[in-house]
């Protein structure tokens, strides 16, 4: 009988057929000659082919390719994907624009997705004369330099001073500028943000960069909890071009 266990007894010879249904007999129905474990130092000379082995330190699968080991693993896709055979993954690619975002005068931009990658990244240059904070935390502090060329104003250099409580309130506020028609003047406000009200205020024809003018402080106006104040410039007309290089607060 063909692919049957044979026994012979002298001139006798005996065909059985397995029991399949046994738990204990594994079958092979297939190109796959032997399966085998131990530690994956150990894995034998590859050169049988379709035998299996597995690696029980590892707990990784093999396929002897008759040549070599080939590592039981399919194909990964999505976010991460893997090749079948592989041990090394791929992460997806989901932003293009790669590099160093930010410098000392721009800011970096990012979108992030609900997986937490960055999907977009780009830079934006800082406007300064959109808004710069000093932070106050006694004696005087003074504003960079600004140019201006309108008549409108635009917020300009934020104050903050850092405490429960505005002690001691302010005593004067100096203004050091130029302005290149003296028959024009700059003209400049200090805001309490908490409040919303006007603080301080002032004008002058400054024509010298050596030129100091003090502003008018309402010190009612000031917040007496932690403040924010927004220096604001602006020239009376266009005929003019005006630089302020300081705003200083004294306490």
């Amino acid at each position: 009988m063909a692919n049957s266990p044979t026994l012979v007894l002298g001139s006798d010879s005996y065909y059985f057929t397995p029991d399949v249904n046994s738990s204990s007999v594994l079958l092979n129905t297939g190109d796959t000659p032997s399966i085998s474990q131990g530690l994956l130092s150990a894995i034998p000379t590859a050169g049988l082919l379709g035998r299996i082995y597995y690696a029980t330190d590892a707990n990784t699968f093999f396929r002897d390719n008759s040549g070599s080991w080939d590592i039981v693993q399919p194909a990964l896709t999505g976010d991460v994907s893997l090749s079948a055979g592989s041990t090394s993954t791929t992460l997806a690619t989901v932003n293009t624009n790669v590099g160093s975002f930010g410098s000392s005068t721009s800011i970096p931009i990012i979108t992030v997705d609900a997986k937490g990658r960055i999907t977009a990244a780009s830079s934006t240059t800082v406007n300064a004369s959109s808004g710069q904070e000093v932070v106050l935390y006694c004696g005087t502090q003074s504003a960079p330099t600004r140019t201006m060329t309108s008549t409108t104003a635009a917020a300009a250099v934020r104050y903050i001073w850092q405490g429960s409580a505005i002690k001691p309130l302010p005593t004067a506020i100096e203004v050091l500028g130029w302005i290149s028609n003296t028959a024009r003047t700059i003209i400049v406000n200090v805001t309490d943000l908490n409040s919303g009200l006007v603080i301080a205020t002032g004008s002058s024809a400054v024509n010298s960069t050596t030129n100091v003018f003090n502003l008018t402080i309402n010190t009612a106006n000031i917040s007496t909890t932690q403040a924010v104040w927004e220096v604001s410039y602006r020239i009376s007309a266009t005929t003019a071009t005006a630089s302020i290089s300081t705003v200083s607060i004294i306490f």
